[in-house]
């Protein structure tokens, strides 16, 4: 984590940086939705959501929270093991949102605070997507 970070001048960077900082502010700030945001700025909606959790200004305050998404069979415990490594890593659990599983296959959503974590986020999704009857992990946000 210690090398995750650096300090840019936004002078080299290409101009789409701006204006994802430019169309966050508004979606945060203006209650604009990111449609009208990206195309009052001029970028697409896939920028926007590729980009808009990596930048900030430097005085903004990182999030503290976190959202992954777990595709999983349907299986006595899944929840539990999953559970299991997110307190390993002292990350808390904030919601569980589980759909009914569908042809042995549940989705679950987790949202975490992540002020304590003692890991990157990265390296939690690594390490359930290794976990027995998780097929995917992702972070969302």
């Amino acid at each position: 984590m210690e090398h995750d970070y650096l300090l840019i001048n936004k002078k080299i960077l290409p101009d789409f940086f701006n204006d994802v900082l430019d169309a966050k502010n508004m979606v945060e700030n203006e209650n604009k939705s990111v449609s009208d945001a990206c195309k009052e700025v001029g970028i697409s909606r896939s920028t926007y959501y590729k980009y808009k959790d990596f930048i900030r200004y430097p005085d903004e305050k990182p999030s503290d929270k976190a959202v992954l998404s777990f595709k999983v069979e349907d299986i006595p415990g899944i929840l539990s093991f999953i559970l299991g490594k997110i307190y390993e890593c002292k990350a808390s659990v904030l919601t569980i949102n589980q759909t009914a599983p569908t042809q042995g296959i549940a989705y679950i959503t987790i949202t975490l605070s992540i002020n304590e974590m003692t890991v990157t986020l990265e390296d939690l999704t690594s390490e359930i997507n290794k976990l027995d009857h998780v097929l995917h992990a992702t972070l969302l946000k």
